[in-house]
């Protein structure tokens, strides 16, 4: 709790001052970059990890520990893909949240997808699993990007841990420099690939993007609920109206003017349930004029993470905060058993608050920004407001309220993109 108020009031005075005087924030970042980026503190956590990995005897058996959120899953897979590069023969166990198991068994190369935990903080049971898993199956190697276990984590004899955080320094120095891919996929993807850089005969590899591996049972349920509903004709855009932190989600007032002005567009607009902020969909429907309520249509619930994704492939766009649902629509669709070819063809927007977007955003326009993995445009978009290095450590406790983040977010441009975009699938 102190460690937190600290936090809270360093990032409220850095915030206030660098508004008043921005030579102040700019200062800040600098330290920061010095301290957290490329101090010699900083580059020791990824030489520590990279000589006890190749001191390594043995790398046949590998564990991933993803952390704990749904979009963590998906990100943290650029390890997995990494590996399989870099250690083609090694056996892969990766340990997930529980709710993202369902687009993660049968992702090719992996042995064994263990759904475990569902929220931050972990439980006492959580890391007890956790811990017995590493025991049975006496994994060679465990990369663990669990902040929450990396406490608690028991290791049996002869196993070694490649932790998370020799990933920062990179992420920090990216971060600094706006015309340098930053995004978080990348960012892992490349720190194995640094781990490995000194041992024989490392293969330099292009990452390929991210997966969601879907059931055939969570098409036919998209399908059916298109084919219910009259869609299959339609130009949709599926809106995603919450997220897990209020200050990613965007605000009502800000997300009632989006839909209006969405609801001119020659679409169906379809709302997914909210999940953190329950009923929230319904209550933006009732929020509209009644003559444009007809133009949406809301998703019912329970909305599987499957069958999401699978119908985030029946829409020509798809809006949302920054959210673990993002990453799930940004990545490339694949049957799980190979009997159905999906389209990948889905235009992903993304509007962004407290969180940096270029380290978790998709934009096929602006530097530093890497597309989404669709054959599709992708767009991001945030608030005109100051935001410090310092805040990619912990965006519950920002000196600002929601608002603040959003501010100066311009609607008209995201409603002209999207039109485009639904103009341009008319022309091909």
């Amino acid at each position: 709790m102190f460690k937190n108020k600290s936090l809270a009031l360093l990032y409220k005075f850095i915030a206030i001052n660098a508004e008043r005087f921005p030579q102040t924030g700019k200062f800040f970042d600098w330290l920061t970059l010095k301290l957290l980026g490329e101090s010699k503190i900083a580059q020791g956590l990824v030489t520590r990890n990279a000589n006890k990995l190749s001191h390594a005897t043995k790398r046949n058996k590998i564990c991933v520990i993803a952390d704990v959120n749904i979009g963590d899953a998906i990100t943290i897979q650029a390890i997995i893909l990494a590996i399989q590069e870099l250690l083609p023969g090694a056996n892969i166990d990766y340990i997930i949240n529980k709710k993202a198991e369902l687009l993660l068994e049968g992702f090719p190369g992996i042995d064994t997808v263990y759904g475990v935990y569902t929220s931050a903080p972990l439980t006492a049971e959580d890391m007890n699993i956790i811990n017995e898993l590493l025991e049975i199956n006496r994994y060679d190697i465990v990369f663990n990007f669990c902040p929450f276990y990396s406490n608690k984590i028991i290791l049996p004899p002869g196993t070694i841990e490649i932790n998370y955080l020799g990933i920062m320094p990179q992420i920090v120095k990216d971060i600094a420099n706006p015309n340098i891919q930053s995004h978080m996929v990348l960012q892992l993807y490349n720190y194995v690939q640094r781990l490995f850089a000194n041992l024989e005969a490392t293969p330099k590899g292009i990452f390929r993007g991210t997966r969601a591996i879907i059931s055939s049972d969570a098409v036919m349920q998209s399908e059916s609920f298109i084919q219910d509903n009259g869609l299959g004709d339609h130009k949709k855009i599926l809106f995603n109206p919450d997220t897990s932190s209020r200050f990613t989600r965007i605000p009502f007032h800000l997300q009632i003017s989006l839909l209006e002005m969405l609801t001119e567009l020659h679409c169906e607009i379809l709302l997914t349930p909210g999940y953190n902020k329950k009923g929230i969909e319904h209550e933006l429907l009732q929020a509209l004029p009644r003559h444009k309520q007809d133009k949406c249509k809301i998703v019912p619930i329970p909305l599987p993470l499957d069958m999401f994704a699978a119908l985030v492939d029946h829409c020509d766009a798809f809006i949302t905060g920054d959210t673990g649902l993002l990453h799930i629509a940004a990545a490339k669709k694949i049957s799980r058993t190979g009997d159905f070819v999906f389209k990948n063809c889905t235009a992903i927007f993304s509007i962004f608050g407290a969180t940096p977007s270029r380290l978790y955003g998709y934009d096929s326009f602006r530097p530093g920004f890497i597309p989404s993995f669709q054959n599709a445009v992708s767009h991001t978009y945030e608030g005109n407001c100051y935001r410090n290095i310092m805040y990619l450590i912990n965006k519950n406790i920002l000196p600002h309220d929601e608002n603040y983040f959003f501010n100066g977010l311009n609607l008209e441009k995201i409603v002209m993109d999207m039109g485009l975009c639904l103009g341009d699938k008319d022309n091909k």
